[in-house]
C-alpha cells in the first residue's frame, strides 16, 4: 500500500490482504523500542476513552443479560483503569495484560484461558503483531461475548491518524469485512459499529430487540454514554469500593505495615484520606 516513517527512524511498509482486508505492517522489528513504556505519550485520550468504554460496556452487558456479579475479563487491560471503573460500578471484572503493569486492581487478576461470559478488548487488536495466533488465544476459551474497540478502516491513505507511526505500537488494522471474517473463523457473529464490535458466540441466543438496541449503541457514542450512565446510577460506588477493599485486605500478610504505602498499616479509601484517618 505505502511506506511510513515509524518512530521517526524506520522506513516501514504497510500491506493489505486482498482476502480479509486486514492492513498490517511488515514484521515489526521495532516493538522493543516502541514498548519501552507501556503507554505512548501520544495517547492523551486514555482517561476519556476508559470512561466511555466503561459506560459502553455497562450498556452492552446489561442488554445482553450478563449478571453484574458474573466474572468478566478485560483482556489487554493496561494498568487497570477500565477494570477499576467497572468494579467500582459493581461489576465483577478481572484484569489481564501481558505488558502493562497492574496498578489499580491488584488482587483481581483473571486467567485468559477461562471461558468468561464477557471479555472486553479495547485498543488491543491494533497491537497484535501475530494477528491469527493472538486472536486464536483470545477466542479459544469460547467466551459468550467479546466486545472489541479498535477504529475500523475504510480504504485509508497513509495520512490516516490511527496509523500513529510516531508511537510504533499500532501494527494491524481491521475493517468491517475483516471483523466479519474473524467471526466466521472462530465461530462468532460480528455485530459491527464504527469503532466497536461485539462478537456473539454461535448458539448464544440474544433477543432481536436486544440485538437491535446494541447495534444502535455500537454506532452512537452519545447513546452509549446516556444508556451506560443511567445503568451506572443504579449501583453504589462506595459499596463496591468497600467490598474490594475488604477483599484485598483479607489477602494481606499479618504484618500489614510491611506493605502499607502510608507506613501506618492497612489500606485507605479516598473518603478516609480526606479525614486523615486510616481505614484499617
Amino acid at each position: 500500500m505505502f511506506s511510513l516513517r515509524v518512530l521517526r527512524q524506520f522506513d516501514v511498509r504497510y500491506y493489505r490482504c486482498a482476502h480479509c482486508d486486514l492492513i498490517q505492517t511488515e514484521e515489526p522489528y521495532w516493538l522493543a523500542q516502541a514498548y519501552s513504556t507501556a503507554y505512548s505519550a501520544l495517547d492523551v485520550g486514555v482517561l476519556n476513552r476508559n470512561l466511555f468504554c466503561s459506560r459502553l460496556t455497562l450498556a452492552v452487558a446489561t442488554l445482553l443479560g450478563v449478571p453484574w456479579a458474573t466474572p468478566c475479563l478485560d483482556y489487554g487491560g493496561g494498568n487497570g483503569i477500565f477494570t477499576r471503573l467497572m468494579r467500582d460500578a459493581g461489576c465483577n471484572f478481572l484484569w489481564h495484560d501481558k505488558i502493562g503493569p497492574n496498578l489499580y486492581v491488584r488482587g483481581f487478576e483473571g486467567e485468559p484461558q477461562i471461558a468468561y461470559a464477557l471479555v472486553t478488548c479495547f485498543e488491543v487488536f491494533e497491537h497484535f503483531a501475530n494477528v491469527h495466533d493472538e486472536l486464536a488465544a483470545l477466542f479459544r476459551p469460547r467466551p459468550d461475548f467479546v466486545l472489541v474497540g479498535t477504529f475500523l478502516h475504510s480504504n485509508p491513505g497513509k495520512d490516516w491518524w490511527y496509523l500513529v507511526p510516531d508511537s510504533g505500537q499500532h501494527v494491524a488494522f481491521y475493517s468491517r469485512q475483516t471483523m466479519q471474517q474473524i467471526g466466521t473463523l472462530f465461530g462468532y457473529e460480528a455485530v459491527c459499529g464504527e469503532d466497536y464490535v461485539l462478537f456473539i458466540r454461535h448458539g448464544k441466543k440474544v433477543a432481536a430487540w436486544r440485538r437491535a438496541l446494541i447495534g444502535w449503541i455500537l454506532n452512537s457514542n452519545w447513546l452509549a454514554n446516556v444508556v451506560g450512565f443511567l445503568f451506572r446510577q443504579t449501583r453504589s460506588t462506595e459499596a463496591s469500593m468497600a467490598r474490594d477493599h475488604a477483599a484485598v485486605k483479607a489477602k494481606m500478610p499479618a504484618d500489614r505495615s510491611a506493605v502499607s504505602p502510608t507506613g501506618r498499616g492497612g489500606m485507605q479509601t479516598e473518603n478516609n484520606r480526606r479525614d486523615g484517618q486510616p481505614s484499617a
